[in-house]
Order: structure tokens, then sequence, then C-alpha cells
């Protein structure tokens, strides 16, 4: 028996006449027949909201900003999901940065609060620049640091080498008197502080030896220290442009609103 002849069967069963084919009744009739489960029919609105045909308006709660999130959001739409990202959030990872064993996130946190409060960023380029300049201060000082801690964390090899050429067994006895110098007992290491100053080796040579035997990253660390500076001054001088020309649009409008007011 045909599909047709099938479809005119049933609706003769039914009283209803003819079912037309193609029809959703017929659909269902065919799939009935064919021992599969019948299809629910779909309307054509719902097929152009699945294909994105139809574009939904963003909604009241939804990403409204220019750096609002669709993550998430499989149909392209801007309503709100679990992902959803505002501006805020996009600040606050420009201004975020990886801190080093031993960097307090309260100054860090604070540097930022005193850079935005002078800067008052309105727009999100402002923003970028306060990111920019939280950075590069941060990292100029953490460079600092690194160029005392660096020869500091040495001093005990500076010393043994100032010592040397002055103590018997070379290395050995060297290596002792700097280890009571450093870190030894009051009376040791005053023993040992006498017998250096006898000899000419105080706090600043053994520091100037450290930082010699750590030359090339000093030298680094001071290009990087003078990068940073660099950057951080074009950055200043373009927020003190930015405002100097906010004052003069601020100036003559103000002549304009009083003429105004007079009229």
């Amino acid at each position: 028996m045909t599909l047709t002849r099938q479809t005119r069967k049933i609706g003769e069963t039914v009283g209803t006449g003819i079912i037309q084919p193609g029809s959703a009744a017929t659909n269902e009739a065919q799939t009935s027949s064919q021992g599969v489960e019948p299809i629910a029919a779909v309307s054509s609105a719902e097929r152009e909201r699945g294909t994105g045909e139809s574009p939904v308006s963003p909604s009241a709660d939804g990403p409204q900003g220019p750096w609002a999130s669709t993550a998430g959001d499989q149909s392209g739409t801007h309503s709100r999901s679990r992902d959803y990202r505002d501006a805020g959030h996009v600040v606050a990872r420009l201004q975020d940065s990886p801190l080093v064993e031993g960097e307090d996130r309260r100054e860090y946190d604070a540097l930022a609060r005193e850079i935005h409060d002078a800067v008052q960023p309105k727009t999100i380029f402002d923003h970028i620049r306060v990111a920019d300049l939280i950075h590069y201060l941060w990292e100029e000082g953490r460079y600092r640091q690194q160029r005392v801690a660096l020869p500091h964390a040495t001093r005990f090899k500076a010393a043994v080498v100032l010592l040397m050429p002055h103590t018997r067994n070379f290395e050995a006895h060297a290596g002792r008197t700097a280890l009571d110098y450093l870190c030894g007992d009051p009376e040791a290491r005053e023993r040992a502080r006498r017998f250096m100053h006898s000899v000419g080796i105080t706090d600043a040579a053994i520091v100037a030896q450290a930082a010699e035997l750590h030359g090339q990253s000093i030298a680094a660390l001071d290009r990087l220290i003078g990068q940073s500076q660099t950057r951080r001054g074009t950055i200043i001088r373009e927020v003190e442009r930015d405002k100097r020309k906010a004052e003069k649009r601020k100036a003559k409008l103000k002549p304009a609103e009083s003429t105004g007011t007079t009229h």
C-alpha cells in the first residue's frame, strides 16, 4: 500500500476526510507507520530563533557596555549568563598583576587607588593608561629591590673573595672568618670584624664586591628600570596634556554659557 493510500485510509477511519499530504498529521502518520516516534512540528518563529535569522535585541539586564561579553551565550544574543563580564570586571583585569613572593597585595592595591584617583579615567583608553602606570611603577620598584637583594644575598661569597689574599689556608680560613663575620656569635663576629677591618675589608667593600660578582645582572636590572621610567614618563605627559586640553575646553565654554544667560 502506498503512503497516500495509507493516509486516505486513516482519514476515512476517523471520519475527517482525506488528509492532505505534507500536513503535520500526514507526517505523524508516516512516522507511525514506520515505527518512528513522531517529531513535533516546529514553528517558523522557532526555526528562525534556532538559526539566528531573527536577531533578538539585548535584554534590559544583559550586557550593555562596550566591554560586555557574550561568552557562554550559544545563540549569539546578549542575554545575561553565568559567564557575564561587565566593564568593572575588565578594568579589574587590566589593573591586576601577579605578585612575586614577598610582595604585599595591599601595597599594590594602594598604589592602584592613588593612580586611579589622580588620573580619573573615563574611557577604556584612560583605564589602559592607568593600568600601564600601575604596572610600570610596581615593576620599577620590584627591579630596585632585586638590584639591592642580589648583592646582599652573596655577601658571604664576596667576603671570601676579599679575605683569601689575607688568610692562611686561603679558602678554608677565609670561609670560616666570613661565616663568623656574617652570622657567628657576638664574640666570633667581633673577632672577625677586627681582623677584616685590620686589612681594610669593610661592609661597603663587601657590598661592592658582591655587586661586581653580579655585574651583568645588575646592568640588566638598570636597563629595565630605565625603560620603565621612560614609558612611565611618556604616559604621565599624555595624561597631563589631556588634562590641559580638557581645561581649555571648559574655559571656552564658560564665556559662551554666560553670554547665553545674559540674552
